[in-house]
């Protein structure tokens, strides 16, 4: 394990350090989305910020892709990686039941 890769995996493991990790991605959303997503409540079990609506998370990853290895396209930092995902499409996407249309 690399040496940032290590800092940013003992990161994920400190609730109050990851907290504010991602609290501090929030701040880095644009405005609009920014206002939909509101303060959030922190997700230690899953890393991530949920917004307050719950159709929105911020979430940690070791690395974009971290099952593959660290290269060009897959940058390893101290702090892990956050990305924003709508969770009313994720839920959709893992139910079979959900048909094409009810997802429009």
């Amino acid at each position: 394990m690399s040496n940032p890769e290590a800092r940013a995996y003992r990161l994920s493991t400190d609730p109050k350090r990851l907290e504010y990790r991602l609290r501090e991605a929030r701040k880095c959303l644009k405005a609009d989305l920014r206002l939909r997503f509101g303060r959030g409540r922190f997700n230690f079990k899953r890393k991530r910020l949920e917004s307050d609506c719950g159709k929105y998370a911020i979430y940690w990853k070791l690395r974009a892709k971290p099952d593959e290895p660290i290269g060009p396209g897959n940058q390893q930092t101290s702090i892990g990686f956050v990305d924003v995902e709508n969770l009313t499409v994720l839920e959709q996407e893992q139910h079979d039941d959900y048909s094409y249309e009810s997802r429009s």
